[in-house]
């Protein structure tokens, strides 16, 4: 860290910005813990001395022995008192130290504490407290899952915020599988955005795949299929009743460093998704990916017979009942 942003801590006195000078405020500021002991030392020397002249012996010692228990309850005071001091300031520059060693920190954390304390002023004892102190806490889980490389956005914006993200850095490759329910999104305008990064990539050399799950092929999927293919994609195709369950999610994979898992329902919508950027979920995401493109053929313009929407009563000229997607 550069000397100026040790100073951009406002937060924290001007004494603790460096472990060195901390630990000398330590030796100048805390009690010795030989001092306690050498004034007791002394203090029962001259009394055990003062006692020993004196003709009531019994009394003496007596008197002796109840000031010698004080000054050992003293001593024991005094040490614990110094121990407890010397704990709290090791944590709190240990605490110090660690802000200091994420550049952008200091700054935030600065204007969080005192967004905290306008709202401990304006708000004391009310469910505005509960609120904030809860917000930490979130904050607290997000981290927890950030260390083991896991992310699960809030909502399904911060999702297509990620993935465009990543989609724009990847340099080498990305896999991917797509789903009927995902159909509406392709013809969207973030999925029109989406399309145009892989545009954009592929002119650079990015290998990309894409496979689609489908339970009916229809004209819908044969456009968008054509359109993908256009861009440079690499198109493959395999019906859903072919893949096992644990097959039956959506996934991208980036570069073979970070990958997106989809779960669905019943109903073929996504509900939950996952970013992974730990080794061994995205290597894990790759071999269940890999298995599904075994399984997959490629995709040629008019290669797959189509059929109505899914859900959606085929044309009665073709004599044909209504029969609903499986």
């Amino acid at each position: 860290m550069t000397p100026s942003a040790r100073q951009a801590s406002p937060f924290v006195p001007a004494h603790v910005h460096s472990r060195e000078h901390g630990t000398r405020r330590r030796l100048s500021t805390r009690i010795p813990q030989w001092l306690p002991t050498t004034l007791g030392v002394f203090v029962s020397a001259g009394l055990s001395t003062f006692f020993y002249l004196k003709t009531d012996v019994s009394t003496g010692i007596a008197t002796l022995a109840g000031l010698t228990g004080i000054t050992v309850a003293l001593q024991l005071e005094l040490l614990l008192k110094s121990k407890k001091a010397e704990v709290e300031e090791v944590r709190r520059n240990r605490i110090v130290a660690g802000i200091e060693q994420v550049s952008w920190l200091p700054e935030v954390l600065d204007g969080m504490l005192r967004h905290l304390r306008q709202i401990e002023t304006a708000y004391g004892n009310t469910e505005v407290v509960v609120l904030a102190r809860k917000a930490f806490d979130d904050c607290g889980y997000l981290l927890t899952d950030l260390q083991r490389g896991l992310y699960v956005p809030r909502d399904g914006e911060s999702a297509n915020k990620l993935m465009r993200e990543l989609t724009a850095a990847a340099q080498t490759s990305l896999r991917a599988t797509t789903s009927d329910s995902e159909l509406d999104f392709w013809a969207s305008g973030a999925g029109r955005r989406y399309l145009r990064l892989h545009q954009r990539n592929s002119s650079g050399g990015l290998n990309t795949q894409r496979i689609f799950i489908y339970q009916r092929w229809t004209a819908r999927h044969e456009s968008i299929a054509a359109e993908q293919q256009a861009l440079g994609i690499e198109v493959h195709t395999i019906p859903l009743r072919r893949l096992r369950a644990a097959q039956a999610i959506g996934v991208i994979i980036w570069d073979d460093t970070a990958a997106l898992d989809l779960t669905f329902n019943a109903a073929g919508e996504d509900i939950f998704a996952r970013f992974s950027f730990a080794r061994q979920d995205v290597d894990r995401l790759t071999t269940l990916y890999g298995a599904i493109l075994e399984e997959a053929q490629l995709w040629a313009p008019g290669s797959i017979p189509l059929e109505g929407e899914p859900g959606v009563a085929d044309d009665p000229a073709a004599g044909s009942p209504a029969t609903p997607g499986t």
